[in-house]
């Protein structure tokens, strides 16, 4: 018996992927319509009301997620990436779980890396749906806004600074269990972070860094490392990371491509 593997090559550009994934979303919302409306006899108004409760909302975000994977793929560093010294190899070498994303700026890294410090990650409706669809899920309690700018925000929500250099990288690192309703984070000493082992913890350390390619052109990298403390805790923060990933990892793409459309827009203007 042979079989036979179909490989569709598309390219790894935004316009491309988009178009992927926007096909692959609306086949997936023409079935569910018409497994609403066909097997279970719903009209066309009451199949859009569904959308007004939560388990179906939480259902439509999962496939817009779904939708975002082939973009998301672009920034998705290749292995190779992996192997590369990062700035989070002192604070977390071997971790439970990595994520590194990156994407190419066409503005110098100064202006890129000012654009990052300062941006309001809420400004971004994404980002507004996914918080309030967690805050309902866990049932967390609302809290008063932080610090605008988003250097700024991490640090009063209780983010340690680890590195920050004016040549374009910062990193932040805390202490937390991420799967609680409200979260606590909890900010180390650099010095102290490597050796942190307290039991049901997740030691958690992300990067901001910039990477001049050329004086108008930059790579924007964000990283992603997370470490449990225990193994019992592993095993819980594993469980909760198999389904939060799905609203983190759109976050931090969109929240790339929005830095890189201020980014042009200021190098624009100063041009």
């Amino acid at each position: 018996m042979s079989s036979t593997c179909v490989v569709i090559d598309v390219p790894l550009t935004i316009g491309s992927r988009s178009v992927m994934g926007g096909l692959a979303l609306v086949l997936l919302l023409i079935a569910e319509f018409a497994l609403s409306t066909i097997v279970f006899g719903n009209s066309i108004i009451d199949h859009l009301r569904s959308y007004s409760s939560l388990p179906h909302a939480l259902g439509l975000v999962g496939q817009f997620a779904f939708g975002l994977f082939p973009v998301i793929q672009i920034g998705r560093s290749p292995k190779a990436d992996f192997a590369m010294p990062s700035a989070l190899d002192p604070f977390i070498a071997n971790p439970d779980v990595r994520e590194r994303f990156s994407i190419t700026v066409r503005a110098p890294a100064g202006i890129v890396y000012k654009v990052a410090s300062e941006f309001d990650m809420q400004s971004l409706v994404l980002v507004k749906v996914i918080f309030w669809l967690r805050a309902k899920l866990l049932g967390s309690t609302p809290r008063a806004r932080p610090a605008p700018g988003l250097f700024a925000e991490m640090k009063s929500l209780g983010w340690g600074c680890l590195i920050e250099r004016e040549d374009g990288l910062f990193v932040a690192g805390a202490v937390c269990q991420p799967w609680q309703a409200d979260v606590v984070f909890t900010p180390i000493p650099p010095d102290q972070f490597s050796s942190f082992l307290v039991p049901a913890n997740v030691k958690i350390a992300w990067t901001i860094a910039t990477d001049q390619i050329s004086p108008g052109e930059t790579r924007l990298i964000t990283e992603t490392r997370a470490v449990a403390t225990d193994a019992a805790t592993r095993r819980r923060f594993l469980r909760y990371w198999r389904w939060a990933r799905f609203g983190i990892i759109p976050i931090r793409w969109v929240l790339l491509l929005a830095i890189r459309r201020a980014s042009e827009r200021q190098w624009r203007a100063e041009c």
